[in-house]
């Protein structure tokens, strides 16, 4: 257990050292893409403002792509169902998702192992951090959020179990204290 303590930490130094060159990549990228916009205005207005705003668009998209990637709901759920799904659907998933359950129906349909749609609903039911960054991602694309409530439209067959075996421990918790 210890040893894995000590591997953790060492992969995530190894980790925070990373992000901080890649950082100091981004500034030095932002430094040159200044420089060069001043050169291509310098040469012919027409075509290199059209190239400056070609690639502002695409440098937009990048940085899109790397806050979902960063993202812990993006994290999770390559974690547990795996890298074999393309950034694409997952994006698309989202983007199109009505609810939490459209979401996880289209990441793990029926077909799919029950356990991991379980995990998915589970998680974004019980942890709000979840369903926030869920919603982050959601921002990111431009498309609104999906309300916290809906998890429990998804979810309405657990919900209603719970709301029955609450309703079944009051009525017991009633009796006990008659009989005592």
């Amino acid at each position: 257990m210890f040893r894995e303590l000590l591997n953790r930490q060492s992969q995530q130094q190894q980790l925070s050292t990373l992000t901080s060159q890649v950082t100091e990549l981004k500034e030095v990228n932002e430094t040159l893409k200044k420089y060069l916009e001043a050169v291509m205005t310098g040469v012919s207005g027409d075509a290199s403002s059209r190239l400056i705003a070609s690639e502002e668009k695409r440098l937009e998209e990048v940085k899109k792509t790397e806050k979902i990637r960063e993202n812990g709901w993006y994290t999770h759920v390559m974690a547990r169902i795996g890298k074999h799904i393309p950034f694409n659907v997952f994006v698309d998933a989202i983007k199109r998702a009505r609810t939490f359950g459209d979401f996880v129906e289209t990441i793990a349909p029926e077909s799919a192992d029950s356990k991991i749609r379980t995990d998915l609903l589970n998680t974004l039911s019980d942890f709000s951090q979840a369903r926030r960054e869920f919603n982050e991602i959601r921002a990111v694309l431009g498309v609104p959020r999906i309300r916290d409530t809906s998890i429990l439209k998804d979810n309405a067959e657990v919900t209603q179990q719970d709301n029955t075996e609450v309703t079944q421990r009051s009525t017991q918790m009633g009796r006990n204290r008659r009989t005592n």
